[in-house]
């Protein structure tokens, strides 16, 4: 078996998925399963973070006119953030679109604005330790991860799902796709499977 890994935001690898590029995609919440079949993998834990000298920013309308950092369009955080400034009836003044996470933290420490991102990722940042983290609202705080696929799991995608953390098989079901989706085509020949990741 062959792996292969790509990476791209939530929307970009659902499209993958569609015109079948790619078996099966590690996608973040939130996302439009369609008619894709899902299985949870794994949670993470977001935070906002800001530049140190920003003021405290604990509600979302202290964040109004601010730049928010992100990943491009597509990208399930970004759609949080977004969603979370509506909610008070504010906006970002402009998004600066980033590649990494990396890229994201340090603009941020840089006072180039304001951004979401998981908690391990950022403790594993160089420059972690340069920016202010801030706790998010409940609804917000628990990210969840979802394996998804489209059509029957070929034997290498259920010994992948089988190495999935613990924790999420504890409470794992599989979401089926409706059944007209399991009529579609293969997506990857034998002996040769896809698979792709998101950031975010």
């Amino acid at each position: 078996m062959t792996i292969e890994l790509r990476t791209g935001t939530t929307r970009a690898l659902l499209q993958q998925l569609e015109r079948f590029e790619v078996e099966a995609a590690f996608v973040s919440e939130p996302f439009e399963r369609g008619k894709l079949s899902s299985v949870p993998a794994f949670d993470e834990h977001l935070v906002l973070i800001t530049g140190r000298t920003a003021p405290r920013a604990g509600r979302s309308a202290a964040l109004g006119g601010q730049t928010v950092v992100a990943f491009p369009h597509g990208c399930s955080y970004r759609q949080r953030l977004i969603e979370w400034l509506a909610e008070q009836g504010t906006a970002p003044a402009r998004i600066l679109e980033m590649s990494s996470y990396h890229a994201i933290v340090a603009c941020v420490a840089a006072g180039t604005g304001v951004a979401i991102i998981p908690t391990e990722v950022l403790d594993q940042a160089v420059v972690g330790h340069a920016v202010e983290r801030h706790p998010l609202p409940a609804h917000l705080r628990l990210n969840r991860t979802h394996l998804v696929w489209s059509g029957e799991a070929s034997a290498p995608l259920q010994a992948l799902m089988a190495l999935l953390p613990p924790a999420a098989g504890a409470a794992r079901s599989v979401e089926p796709a409706p059944q007209a989706a399991r009529s579609g085509p293969p997506t990857s020949h034998a002996g040769s499977n896809q698979r792709s990741a998101s950031p975010s």
